[in-house]
């Protein structure tokens, strides 16, 4: 930055561009992340789903096993 008259900086026009630039590459990091925080969303969803799904299954078979030793 350069002294203007009145004492405070002045950004330039190379500043400015560059300011832009970094904003325009924070703003694609941030979609990026978000992306990625969706993937694992999903992903950490699915995996719920599974364990659910095999929880009722081991459930299952423990009630088939109690029966057949009740035999």
């Amino acid at each position: 930055m350069t002294g203007s008259s009145a004492g405070h900086p002045r950004w330039t026009n190379k500043m400015l561009d560059e300011l832009a630039d970094s904003v325009s590459e924070l703003r694609e990091s941030v979609s990026e992340v978000r992306d990625s925080v969706e993937v694992l969303q999903l992903t950490a969803q699915a995996l719920l789903q599974i364990a659910t799904q095999q929880e009722r299954e081991n459930e299952a078979r423990r009630a088939e096993i109690a029966e057949i030793r009740q035999r």
